[in-house]
């Protein structure tokens, strides 16, 4: 037997199905489960909730009597066709919330289907929420923490403790591992991806510099000349010539003592 309790809130009209004829409302209040609850004044109007368990509750509402002279509420619950229990409560002076309604005895693991029905008109009959205890091979995603119910239009079954499902748990696991290796992996390809684009961007800025830096220090060939100097045009020179003289004495050219002599020497 599963030792998990399922909650289902009024709201939840895919599990349990309101009469049309006579009809429900819905209404709510902050101290009411999730807010919210289904009422009828209505003598015959029922509610049918068909569950896999083996165990049910009911919770309600009672109203205060106060003084607007309605009659009290009666209700009765049925599961599968069987005897009916009856609730009378006597109100008191205020409104009591989240009441047991009813409560059935240990169930056949099976299918069951609980009838509620309000018996007397006029009066103002309140329904909560329900409780069963389901099949352990019953899928219990169904059930939802009290503030997922909240945000929730339609499903509102909600897990009244906490139970460790293996096979959840295990059918999940390579879901997960699965992920994180993903991820994982999607994070190696990136980095390999950015560090080849940063080598292969210092790559290339290292060739323009080098290249930059070529083209402007390349020494400029240039031609070494040599100084050439030519020889000078003209010379002057003034020799003294000995001239052997019958007397003896020594004969000179046009002047004994040579004037000075001054080259001239011109650069092309």
């Amino acid at each position: 037997m599963s030792s998990t309790l399922v909650r289902v809130d009024d709201s939840d009209v895919s599990s349990i199905q309101y009469s049309n004829d006579p009809g429900w409302f819905a209404a709510g209040s902050a101290n009411e489960f999730n807010h919210t609850t289904h009422g009828t004044r209505n003598a015959g109007a029922t509610a049918t909730f068909v569950f896999n368990g083996t165990f049910v509750q009911v919770y309600g509402t009672i109203p205060g009597a106060g003084t607007s002279g309605d009659p009290d509420p009666v209700s009765t619950f049925s599961i599968d066709a069987g005897s009916s229990a009856t609730f009378a409560p006597t109100p008191g002076r205020d409104d009591v919330f989240q009441q047991v309604m009813f409560q059935s005895a240990d169930l056949q693991a099976a299918e069951h289907t609980l009838v509620i029905n309000s018996t007397i008109d006029l009066s103002w009959f309140w329904l909560d929420y329900i409780v069963y205890t389901p099949l352990e091979e019953e899928n219990v995603s169904r059930s939802l923490s009290p503030s997922s119910s909240a945000s929730a239009t339609t499903s509102t079954a909600t897990s009244m403790s906490t139970v460790a499902v293996g096979s959840s748990k295990s059918s999940a696991t390579p879901a997960i591992i699965g992920g994180t290796l993903g991820g994982v992996a999607a994070l190696v390809v990136l980095g390999c991806l950015i560090g080849f684009l940063c080598y292969r961007s210092r790559r290339l800025k290292r060739g323009s510099t080098r290249a930059h830096e070529y083209s402007r220090g390349a020494p400029t060939p240039f031609m070494l000349e040599s100084a050439y100097v030519p020889p000078p045009k003209s010379l002057s020179a003034y020799q003294t010539m000995t001239l052997p003289s019958e007397s003896g004495i020594a004969a000179t050219g046009e002047d004994q003592n040579p004037p000075s002599y001054q080259a001239t020497v011109g650069l092309h």
